[in-house]
């Protein structure tokens, strides 16, 4: 996968993103959040060097491992222990 990003010292007044007027302001309404912090959150995504279906893969194992987790607390504690968590 190609980086979108480069990792540089961003310039305090902000930074450039390619797109066009009305994609930049379909991401201004939906969280309100700004050009600079989707910059950083696509960064530290890149940096990872994870690809999607590796972030999706990680996702299923961690809720797998987490059902795990909550089965065998109650097969060794009941559910008094799990619901003080």
């Amino acid at each position: 996968m190609d980086r979108l990003t480069a990792t540089i010292k961003l310039p305090p007044e902000g930074v450039f993103i390619s797109c066009t007027e009305e994609q930049l302001e379909e991401i201004r309404r939906a969280d309100n959040v700004s050009p600079r912090e989707i910059y950083r959150q696509l960064q530290a995504y890149e940096d990872t060097g994870l690809t999607p279906e590796e972030i999706t893969a990680m996702k299923s194992d961690n809720e797998r491992l987490h059902k795990l987790v909550d089965t065998v607390q109650t097969l060794l504690w009941g559910d008094t222990e799990k619901k003080e968590r």
